[in-house]
């Protein structure tokens, strides 16, 4: 199963946490209840480089690994780190 549904913070800029939390939270979270109660045996979740709140800029090289941590700074970034960390328990 690959998951890419997301509500992203240019689709509605109004949106408010709740609404992220809404969309990108708990239906990944019953998605992949789902997936797993069915016996899916791969659940591929595309997150975002938000959950870094890192900025690039052309030019500048950023280095990503397994120490980078993560600081979301939008509704957005802050809600797919959350559903990471739910993925990770489920």
């Amino acid at each position: 199963m690959i998951h890419l549904a997301a509500l992203v913070h240019n689709n509605n800029p109004d949106a408010t946490m709740v609404v992220y939390m809404n969309e990108n939270y708990h239906l990944t979270k019953e998605l992949a209840e789902k997936s797993k109660t069915e016996g899916v045996n791969q659940f591929i979740f595309f997150s975002t480089m938000s959950v870094l709140g890192l900025d690039g800029e052309v030019g500048n090289q950023v280095i990503i690994n397994n120490k980078t941590l993560t600081k979301p700074t939008t509704s957005y970034g802050i809600s797919k780190l959350h559903a990471e960390e739910m993925l990770g328990e489920i």
